[in-house]
This record gives structure tokens, C-alpha cells and sequence, in this order.
């Protein structure tokens, strides 16, 4: 993952505890005071849509902890949007993902030339939806280096219910982390998450010496 300062995570983490309306309320976050799995809705894009306001809250407050606006990237999601491909014609398209700001995408059709990475979601934690969470990364992670040869590596994330898998890959190997709950441990989210918003295009995984 991207370096990123464990001070900057725990700031953050902190503001987001803090406030007349905190983002972290006692040891889950606001939007998810129950798991994904015990949603009465039955829709991905419905369950896990708070991760929008989320990870808005995580952005704003490490710009005022970094005393200024230094987003690169913005997290979107919209299943029902099939993102622009260069080489492919194909209705993929993954649940969420975290795409460069000021890019071609910038007040447009996302595309999956800006993908910093991408992720799918499942309510449930059962093996069958696990093993689709991998099917679909997987795909979304080869078209994401098939579309631009400039991509050294790229990233993604999982999730099922509560459990989170980081995924990296370059064009020889796919690295997945161990799982964790996101709902609960809100340091390696975050961190996460701000390595995935605030690093160079370099860090993510783009070969600046490189031009389409």
C-alpha cells in the first residue's frame, strides 16, 4: 500500500469522533451501527452506499489535519454505470471504486484508465459470495492493466459484510492482505483509504515516464 503517516490516521480517526455529528459513534462507524448482513435492504449498492459519505468525511478531515486540499482521488459508486474502456465492450462494471481526479473521468463517464482501484461488495460473509468477491476483483484488476499499458501495479478492496481484503496486483502476481473488520477497526481503513485519496499517481501505481 502506499506510505502513509500513522499520525495522519490516528488525527483523522480522532476528528472523526469528535463534532456535533461524528462519522465514528463508540466503536462503529454512524452508518453502520448494524452489519451489513442484518440490512433490511437486499442491495449492495443500498447497504454499502454510506461508504460514500464515509469516505467524504475521511477527506475532509485529513485536509484540514494537512492544512490544505491535497486530494488526488475521489471514491464514486454506481453499479449501474458501466465505465468507459479504451480496448474492451463489455457491461462490467464493480461496485465502487476510487478514481484520479482531473483525469478524463473529471465530469464525465468514469473510465477505467483512472481507476486507482476498485471494489466489490456482498452483504453476506458466505463462501459463495466470497468466492464471487474474488471472480469479480480479479476481472476488474486485469482490465484496470489491460486498458493502460502505463499501469505498474493497481489495488482494490473486497468486502463481505464485515470483512475487508486489500488486494494489489502487477503484471506478474495478485497479493491479497489478511481480512479485517471494517465496521470496527477503523486504523487500517483509514489508512487505507488515504493512501488510496491523497498519493501521487507514481505511488498508485502509474509509470510516469510513460505517455499514450
Amino acid at each position: 500500500m502506499p506510505p502513509v503517516d500513522l499520525k495522519l490516521v490516528k488525527d483523522v480517526v480522532e476528528s472523526l469522533r469528535s463534532g456535533q455529528n461524528p462519522v465514528i459513534v463508540g466503536e462503529r462507524w454512524a452508518d453502520f451501527q448494524v452489519d451489513p448482513n442484518k440490512f433490511e435492504a437486499d442491495r449492495e449498492d443500498v447497504v454499502f452506499r454510506p461508504l460514500i459519505d464515509i469516505m467524504k468525511a475521511v477527506a475532509n478531515a485529513a485536509t484540514v489535519a494537512l492544512g490544505g486540499n491535497k486530494l488526488r482521488c475521489t471514491y464514486e459508486s454506481n453499479p449501474n454505470a458501466v465505465p468507459a474502456s479504451e480496448s474492451r465492450d463489455n457491461l462490467t462494471r464493480p461496485d465502487g471504486w476510487i478514481i484520479r481526479m482531473g483525469s478524463k473521468s473529471s465530469g464525465k463517464e468514469s473510465h477505467w484508465m483512472d481507476m486507482a482501484a476498485t471494489g466489490e461488495f456482498k452483504k453476506e460473509d458466505l463462501e459463495p459470495k466470497v468466492t464471487d468477491n474474488n471472480n469479480e476483483m480479479l476481472w476488474s484488476l486485469q482490465h484496470c492493466m489491460v486498458d493502460d499499458a502505463r499501469r505498474r501495479f493497481a489495488f482494490g478492496f473486497t468486502i463481505e459484510n464485515t470483512s475487508m481484503r486489500l488486494w494489489w496486483c502487477n503484471r506478474e502476481l495478485v497479493v491479497v492482505s489478511n481480512p479485517f473488520n471494517f465496521v470496527l477497526d477503523h486504523l487500517n481503513f483509514v489508512r487505507f483509504i488515504l493512501g488510496m485519496l491523497f498519493s501521487s499517481e507514481t505511488e498508485l501505481g502509474w509509470d510516469p515516464t510513460m505517455t499514450l
